[in-house]
């Protein structure tokens, strides 16, 4: 920020005032702002001012007007003692001499705006990188912030595994265990079958056992007939008709009873069978949902796995 000419006069008015000298570099302190060379600049001019403001306010003192006298007077004499051109050599040198003075003042005071200026880029490049750093640790933070949260995440995924592993390992059991007892219902079925197809055998000689004992009532009809016809001349063979007939209908009604038993069997083995293709069924089914399932979760864990690969 540039600095004004009031700004200067009145730093230079308040180091005056403490009974210092006032210079470019205690008013650049006092001010905190400006450069040295323009601060010079306006010194000359409030150093001019006072000047003329002393001699305006007072007349000078006898002393001091009788040295000007006395150093005008000298002056004069070292005027006509040397020749013009050597007053001349003399004026021109310290005239130069008070040149080269100023100048190379005023490339010290360029110098220390430079350094000033480069010290306060310096101090803005510090403060930078102290900014820069703050930024590096709250990102450092952040960063150590999300492993944290990401450790904690694998964390849970591996007890989730670990939960969805034991699952798996409690349906393969359950799955071994359908498996089993629908081997069992197969062996079952088979057994079923087999005593299906005795009992049906057996149904087929008692029904042409049956044919036969018809056959036979058949004959022995024919015989009563015969028989009957007999009967005013053998007595004797009425009573063996009435004996055939009684065994007769007794062996009759004993196939009738074996007969309705195998039926009856046979009904109670066809639901039995019925009963076994259901429950075969069901065990299917049951094995296909939990294959699906065992499938289901064999994916999630890969999933699983894959996701907790490092990037």
């Amino acid at each position: 920020m540039a600095i004004s000419e009031e700004q200067v006069f009145e730093a230079a008015d308040q180091i005056r005032q403490q009974g210092k000298m006032p210079s470019a570099i205690s008013i650049r302190e006092l001010t905190q702002t400006g450069s040295l060379g323009t601060i010079q600049n306006f010194l000359r001019k409030w150093r001019y001012q006072e000047t003329l403001s002393a001699a305006t306010q007072c007349p000078p003192p006898e002393l001091v007007l009788e040295s000007i006298k006395q150093f005008g007077e000298r002056l004069w004499h070292l005027a006509l003692q040397s020749s013009e051109k050597e007053a001349s050599i003399k004026i021109r040198k310290e005239r130069d001499e008070r040149l080269a003075a100023e100048q190379d003042a005023e490339q010290a005071l360029r110098k220390i705006d430079e350094l000033q200026q480069d010290v306060e880029k310096q101090t803005e490049r510090i403060n930078q990188l102290l900014n820069h750093q703050s930024e590096l640790q709250l990102d450092l933070q952040n960063q150590s912030e999300t492993l944290r949260q990401q450790h904690l995440q694998i964390e849970n995924e591996q007890k989730t595994i670990a939960a969805l592993e034991h699952e798996l390992k409690l349906e393969k059991n359950h799955l071994q265990q359908l498996q089993s007892q629908l081997l069992e219902a197969k062996t079952k079925e088979a057994h079923t079958q087999s005593t299906l197809q005795r009992y049906q055998q057996n149904n087929d000689v008692l029904q042409r056992d049956l044919a036969i004992l018809n056959n036979d009532h058949v004959h022995l009809n024919e015989r009563l007939k015969l028989l009957s016809q007999d009967h005013s001349t053998n007595l004797a063979f009425l009573k063996e008709k009435t004996q055939l007939e009684a065994d007769l209908k007794k062996q009759l009604d004993q196939e009738r009873h074996t007969h309705a038993n195998l039926n009856h069997q046979n009904e109670l083995l066809q639901r039995e069978a019925a009963s076994l293709e259901n429950e075969k069924k069901h065990l299917l089914e049951q094995q296909t949902h939990y294959k699906k399932m065992i499938a289901q979760l064999e994916k999630l864990l890969d999933h699983s796995k894959e996701d907790q690969q490092p990037l």
